[in-house]
């Protein structure tokens, strides 16, 4: 089957935006866990974007972006919620070995 246009190349281009925004989120993120962590509500802050980074890359129909879960796992640590920060570094391996098995470009179902 061919055809269509540029659609796969827009939702391609869309997909790296929201990347990018997921991934931009977490480093301020980390600054609220690190340098910021003595403001006003940092970890509240830090809660919301984590979560909000996690919310994008879910929505990707593949998300191969492991810094959402990653960073929300370190403030989980950070509140000694061990069972929720194993349960997101799980996923984050999850998505590497997914990553790793790939390798090029493969549709499976």
């Amino acid at each position: 089957g061919g055809g269509g246009g540029g659609g796969s190349e827009l939702h391609a281009a869309w997909s790296n935006a929201v990347v990018a925004l997921a991934v931009g989120l977490c480093s301020v993120a980390e600054v609220y866990l690190t340098d910021a962590c003595d403001e006003t509500d940092a970890e509240a802050t830090c809660d919301a974007l984590t979560a909000e980074a996690v919310a994008l890359v879910q929505r990707l129909p593949r998300a191969d972006v492991v810094e959402p879960f990653q960073a929300r796992a370190s403030l989980k640590l950070s509140q000694q919620d061990e069972t929720a920060a194993e349960a997101l570094l799980l996923t984050a391996l999850d998505i590497v070995r997914r990553a790793e098995g790939a390798g090029g470009e493969t549709d499976g179902g």
